[in-house]
């Protein structure tokens, strides 16, 4: 939380909105590492192995996000401000999803699973 409060006070106020959100995500990623660690004495299946691979290829993939969405900076001077929030969003999401996948993160499955869930509809056996 004192990082999140600290890019929140101190970076974003100066060098944007966008920082935000990276405020937030670098807070969380060292809020999980935080409590990976304290809880390990508690976790005695838990494979920190796995858990890093999966944590480091989110990484990678966020910053595959981040190298694209810096090429939108500029964007609201350019056209409609609404309309260029959106299409950061469709843009960052779209790279985030896309690296992640090329990376093999265990997490795509898991949305496409889901996805594929909402998507599906139930079969009513028998009923009319």
């Amino acid at each position: 939380m004192v990082i999140m409060g600290f890019f929140t006070i101190y970076i974003a106020p100066v060098y944007g909105i966008h920082w935000f959100s990276i405020g937030f995500s670098v807070g969380f990623i060292f809020y999980v590492i935080a409590t990976g660690f304290l809880l390990r004495n508690h976790l005695e299946n838990f494979n920190y192995k796995l858990f890093f691979e999966s944590l480091g290829k989110t990484i990678a993939a966020s910053a595959v996000m981040a190298a694209a969405l810096s090429f939108t900076f500029g964007l609201e001077n350019i056209i409609n401000t609404k309309l260029a929030q959106a299409l950061e969003i469709l843009i960052g999401a779209g790279v985030f999803f896309l690296a992640a996948a090329l990376l093999k993160s265990p997490e795509i499955s898991s949305i496409h699973y889901i996805l594929g869930r909402i998507i599906k509809k139930p079969v009513n056996e028998g009923k009319i």
